[in-house]
């Protein structure tokens, strides 16, 4: 718990990671444009810009 793991959508290898407040993610990850967008148990709403 406390990261988001990025990975291929090609063949599945590891991207990158993000942290998050430490807690689990509880909503279904959003994309919005570039973002993903995410709440967690802690109640932190966190966007993430995704490049």
């Amino acid at each position: 718990q406390g990261y988001v793991h990025f990975l291929s959508r090609e063949d599945g290898s590891f991207l990158a990671r993000a942290a998050t407040d430490g807690s689990a993610i509880v909503s279904t990850p959003l994309v919005a444009g570039s973002n993903l967008i995410f709440q967690t148990q802690a109640g932190t709403v966190t966007a993430i810009a995704v490049e």
